[in-house]
């Protein structure tokens, strides 16, 4: 694996999709973090998307990327991005940020 590339914690497709298409031409590690956290929030179907789209059905509001940023937990990125709870908190701004 090239020292650039990260180990992805969440779910297969999504990581082969990174590696292969996004990967190589973002180096920098936080980015690849949050374009990993987004894939897997909205590129796919995968569990954590499941996860947040379920709540938000459950609430009643629409399923949007802002509302999705608003209603994922900093536990839940720790577990896709590998990250302690601060980093992942930050993380979380990030994306509420870029949704807005």
């Amino acid at each position: 694996m090239a020292k650039h590339k990260i180990r992805i914690r969440g779910d297969p497709k999504v990581e082969e999709y990174i590696h292969k298409h996004v990967f190589h031409s973002v180096r920098n590690r936080v980015l690849q973090k949050l374009l990993l956290l987004y894939f897997n929030l909205w590129g796919f179907e995968t569990e954590l998307h499941e996860k947040v789209e379920k709540r938000l059905a459950d609430k009643k509001l629409v399923h949007d990327k802002a509302n999705f940023a608003y209603e994922i937990t900093p536990e839940e990125v720790s577990e896709v991005i590998g990250c302690s709870r601060r980093t992942a908190i930050e993380y979380v701004d990030a994306l509420k940020t870029l949704m807005q």
